[in-house]
């Protein structure tokens, strides 16, 4: 190939750097660095290379999946973009288990659990530990289906148990009663570090909100990954300000 011709070569035109029957948005915005080996992708905005697949890159384009920053030349659009569509195709099927069913309610609210024939989309752990409802009435089509485990459906929800907390009504639970002071201690230099370095005003550890959050996040496990930049810029505020207009819906007849 001629000098000129090497300069003037693009790898986001060069047909194989990216599958040939793929319509994944994704590659409207980076290239295989190795044609035929689409696990590494080069981003076409900043340059940066990412190994896990199309998805990876996507995430690094939103802003998700551990790349908090993301890319750092991505529009707001195009950080939406990738995010809608990695919810849209966002597989949450479980493993069946033996315990594995769909719960009826009837009329009466009597709830029956059926055996399931859901089929698995991976093999990872926590699906594993999931179980597939389908909530009916009876008569009527189905009108929600959601993975949930089933501690998760036993659990109390964070606004009951802050609530019962602040009222000074609550016990200590086994768990946090097992504690040992330096285990309570480290957890407690966390937060206070974070309260310092970020220059939050102490008065917010009396928040319910705080509390119900850092409920939640308990109740979520080890492994749980706070909100990036963008989430809290772009699609929380959007749910969060829907949520605040049903609630003054609500009590506004009252």
């Amino acid at each position: 190939m001629a000098d000129g011709d090497d300069a003037a070569y693009d790898p986001m035109k060069d047909p194989e750097r990216r599958p040939r029957r793929s319509t994944d948005p994704g590659w409207n915005y980076g290239y295989m660095v190795t044609p035929g080996n689409n696990n590494i992708v080069k981003c076409n905005r900043c340059g940066k290379v990412t190994q896990g697949g199309i998805k990876r890159h996507k995430e690094h384009l939103a802003g998700t999946g551990g790349d908090a920053a993301g890319c750092p030349r991505a529009s707001t659009k195009l950080r939406r973009e990738m995010y809608e569509y990695l919810e849209k195709n966002r597989r949450n099927q479980p493993l069946p288990n033996d315990d594995d069913g769909v719960v009826e309610v009837d009329a009466a609210g009597t709830a029956t659990i059926q055996g399931s024939t859901t089929r698995p989309t991976s093999g990872t752990a926590a699906k594993k530990n999931k179980r597939a409802f389908a909530v009916r009435v009876s008569g009527k089509k189905v009108q929600s289906v959601a993975a949930k485990s089933v501690a998760s459906m036993l659990r109390r929800k964070p606004e009951d148990i802050v609530d019962e907390r602040r009222s000074r009504c609550s016990q200590s639970s086994m768990e946090s009663s097992t504690k040992i002071e330096e285990e309570l201690h480290y957890v407690n230099m966390q937060w206070a570090l974070f309260f310092y370095e970020c220059g939050i005003p102490f008065n917010v550890a009396s928040s319910r909100q705080f509390q119900i959050a850092i409920e939640a996040s308990c109740q979520c496990g080890s492994g749980y990954k706070p909100p990036s930049p963008y989430h809290l810029r772009e699609p929380l505020l959007r749910d969060c300000v829907k949520e605040t207009k049903l609630l003054r819906v609500k009590h506004e007849p009252a």
